[in-house]
């Protein structure tokens, strides 16, 4: 999935894609906290986990992205 996401990327910028991250961190952290009553500290658990994963897609397709075949438009 990660290599196959790379070909709708134009650029490695695209790849990166900072406010995309910033949008899913601030989803991901707002419907945790929903549940922070019964889990104290869940929006940071899992604003965590959702940086870690993404890092790591991001350094994939970073790998990738110069050997893929991009899809034109």
């Amino acid at each position: 999935c990660v290599r196959d996401a790379t070909r709708f990327k134009l650029d490695e910028f695209q790849v990166a894609a900072p406010a995309r991250q910033a949008q899913v961190f601030a989803r991901v952290r707002e419907l945790a906290t929903r549940h922070e009553q019964n889990f104290p500290g869940l929006s940071d658990i899992v604003e965590s986990a959702y940086r870690a994963l993404v890092a790591g897609f991001i350094a994939g397709e970073g790998r990738f992205f110069h050997d893929t075949e991009r899809l034109t438009p």
